[in-house]
């Protein structure tokens, strides 16, 4: 998603996603990050790999924002 939107110049773990971007939340993608998971709200709507399958796409929070560090794109 970050990829494609033209967000990262290469891939990153999460990490490398703890800096960066900017700090806090944003305006419409809101990165959390911590060493051993990363999620994401992208225009309200939840990205996370944990859930209910078969999307990764949910409209409630599925992961605690406890314990990540938040970032999100310049400008969104």
């Amino acid at each position: 998603m970050l990829n494609g939107g033209g967000f990262l110049s290469s891939p990153l773990d999460s990490t490398g996603l703890e800096t960066w971007g900017s700090p806090g939340p944003g305006r419409w993608i809101t990165v959390y990050a911590n060493s051993t998971h990363t999620w994401a709200v992208v225009a309200g709507l939840y990205f996370d790999t944990v859930g209910a399958a078969p999307s990764r796409w949910h409209t409630s929070e599925q992961s605690s924002t406890s314990g990540f560090i938040v970032r999100h794109p310049s400008g969104y």
